[in-house]
């Protein structure tokens, strides 16, 4: 179980970061740059605690990725 949270809350806060990302307009405003900082640390730092417990991939885990993959697909070709 451990591993399945650590694996949703890096996807979600790296969504979440992506999502900021198109909002920043050449780091030009402080808010969505803060949060798209604070979403790719706290992924950055989820995935390395998935890692530490050397969890291994079900399939539960791989369509999350894939989801979210698919997720981000359709925010960043969105105008």
């Amino acid at each position: 179980m451990q591993g399945v949270f650590s694996l949703s809350g890096a996807i979600v806060s790296g969504a979440v970061a992506t999502a900021a990302q198109k909002q920043v307009l050449g780091f030009a405003r402080i808010p969505p740059m803060t949060v798209m900082t604070a979403g790719y640390i706290s992924s950055f730092i989820f995935f390395s605690v998935w890692f530490y417990f050397r969890n291994r991939f079900d399939g539960q885990q791989a369509t999350m990725i894939i989801l979210v993959l698919l997720g981000i697909s359709v925010i960043a070709a969105l105008p």
